[in-house]
């Protein structure tokens, strides 16, 4: 039973540490760019508060397009690591944090019709509709794709102990995309009932994974082994994203 319980704690708590960090760290690249662009702001864990005061349409572009595209550059050099990396908690941290990031990019790509960072520079650049709508459905495409490759990806990870495709699915997809969601509400608590409707709204893409594995289960063998114990680096891991998050509840000002 304990064996059973370690091998779901560990990947839902690096999922959890990986999008614990990823929120926030999207969010710092749009309060460095307007600190760039000599304007002020005040970091949260969720949002930046920008000082309109004496912006122009450019400078709020460029601070707007700055998170999601960062974050994109920075789930590319997490999977570039994930690919690379011998160990199998810096691995497993690297995939959920590659998965995090690049899908921040391509679902701010997806909303760019209705909401989100890519919505606002569309508004700012006075970008026609049907443009709009054309981007949102390639970013639901590329998403979409790029969730299924996951899916597949998953095939080649396992625990040293433990490879049934049972075990394997729930431990990496099912329970760090349901447990793992709700510690990251509970975890950036307080929070507007917007943002968590759209955390858990925005996580039922991983739905497709569990679908590409499904599908793909008879295709792929595993090779990278994980071990399900916890060790010091899980645990720091866990703390350093709760302290980053609740340190950021009250703000931290750039201003200049």
């Amino acid at each position: 039973m304990l064996q059973t319980i370690k091998v779901y704690f560990k990947p839902t708590l690096l999922f959890f540490s990986a999008n614990a960090l990823s929120y926030p760290l999207h969010e710092v690249f749009h309060a460095l760019t307007a600190y760039f662009l000599n304007v002020n702001s005040t970091l949260y864990h969720f949002y930046v508060d920008i000082d309109h005061t004496n912006t122009s349409d450019n400078d709020n572009i460029l601070i707007a397009v700055a998170g999601p595209i960062l974050s994109l550059v920075f789930g590319l050099i997490f999977w570039t690591a994930y690919k690379k990396s011998k160990n199998p908690t810096y691995k497993l941290f690297m995939f959920y944090a590659a998965i995090a990031g690049i899908s921040i990019f391509l679902g701010n790509v997806f909303s760019t019709a209705f909401v989100g960072d890519f919505h606002t520079a569309a508004i700012l650049m006075r970008s026609p509709f049907w443009l709009q709508t054309f981007v949102t459905l390639t970013g639901l495409i590329l998403l979409s794709i790029f969730m299924y490759r996951i899916g597949k990806e998953v095939l080649f990870l396992s625990f040293s102990n433990v490879t049934t495709f049972r075990v394997v699915i729930s431990s990496f997809l099912l329970t760090p995309w349901i447990l793992g969601t709700l510690l990251l509400i509970l975890c950036f608590l307080p929070l507007p009932n917007y943002f968590i409707t759209g955390m858990i709204s925005s996580s039922i893409f991983w739905i497709i994974p569990v679908v590409s594995t499904v599908i793909n289960r008879r295709k792929i063998k595993a090779v990278e082994c994980i071990l399900p114990t916890l060790n010091y680096i899980d645990i720091i891991l866990v703390l350093f994203s709760v302290l980053v998050v609740r340190s950021l509840i009250s703000g931290v000002r750039f201003a200049h």
